[in-house]
């Protein structure tokens, strides 16, 4: 990176270059998970907070941001950045000690080709290791998920599951495929580093994740819900699935930033199992009296777990 504003990506031109206090990169801001960790970053008052977006000008996804924390102690610094442009990592890391990797491509329904997703997925984590590495990052904390665990031939009976599972590829949809080999892709680039290079990585495996939406948009982790209370399901599939609260798996992003033994681990991150059945009875209870007709019976043939 040589410096010439010309050939910088689009952004504010220069970031602030001050030592303390430490400063934290958040790519994909907006998204649902990444939105708290923002939040909870710009309350700690222990960071500067940098977030990526992929367009300055989109004032749905910039202007929730800058509202998370108004009367933060350090100002939210934001900065364009697109997965698979290489070149804008570097500006955007510019400075940074620590640095989330949050932005991941999430459709609601699997691509009918599906290089749409793993790539981006694939080359956007490396293209972002590859800045950290020129910047001289101290620690990457990567979103990965329960995906990249639990999917395997026996996912349907096996007890337990742990952080030395991997799932099976070719029985991976889409998105499962597209997290098991980003997380697998980054382990292996940091196992290459050069020593002069070398920065420490920290992988959160977070279940399905529910709980508040900060930046008032859709988000696909609420596909199921949606669902069910827009009366898209007739009857309940025999779903089953590990969930977190939104705001735990943010603590545990933010704790990986600095927990001493946390670098060259995975963590899976379940707070409990839940089946559709369970979400669609707090649902009915909740939103009947509104009007809203959430479906109670389950299927008699469906017998598949989602994670």
């Amino acid at each position: 990176m040589n410096g010439n504003r010309e050939e910088a990506p689009n952004g504010p031109a220069n970031f602030p270059s001050e030592q303390s206090p430490e400063r934290v990169l958040v790519s994909g801001a907006s998204g649902y998970i990444a939105c708290h960790v923002v939040k909870q970053l710009l309350e700690s008052g222990n960071y500067v907070v940098r977030g990526t977006v992929r367009n300055l000008n989109n004032e749905k996804k910039v202007k929730p941001l800058q509202n998370l924390c108004t009367n933060a102690k350090y100002p939210l610094e934001l900065a364009e950045a697109e997965l698979l442009d290489e070149r804008c990592w570097e500006r955007a890391i510019q400075n940074c000690q620590y640095v989330l990797h949050m932005a991941s491509p999430f459709p609601a329904a699997n691509p009918q080709d599906e290089t749409e997703i793993i790539e981006p997925a694939v080359e956007g984590t490396l293209n972002v290791l590859e800045a950290c590495a020129k910047a001289n990052v101290r620690r990457v904390v990567l979103t990965s998920s329960i995906a990249a665990v639990s999917w395997s031939a026996d996912h349907t009976t096996k007890d337990e599951f742990n952080e030395e599972n991997w799932s099976v590829e070719d029985q991976c949809s889409a998105y499962e495929k597209s997290k098991l080999l980003a997380e697998k892709a980054a382990w292996d680039f940091v196992k290459k580093l050069p020593d002069e290079k070398q920065f420490e990585l920290v992988v959160i495996n977070p279940g399905l994740v529910y709980g508040p939406v900060l930046q008032g948009s859709s988000c696909t982790s609420m596909e199921i819900p949606k669902r069910l209370l827009e009366h898209r399901m007739i009857m309940l599939p025999r779903l089953h699935y590990g969930i977190v609260d939104v705001r735990d798996v943010a603590k545990a992003h933010i704790s990986a930033l600095t927990a001493p033994k946390a670098p060259g681990n995975r963590y899976i991150a379940v707070t409990g199992g839940m089946w559709v059945k369970d979400t669609a009875k707090i649902l009915y209870e909740e939103f009947k009296p509104q009007g809203y007709k959430v479906p109670v019976t389950v299927s008699p043939t469906i017998g598949i777990y989602m994670y």
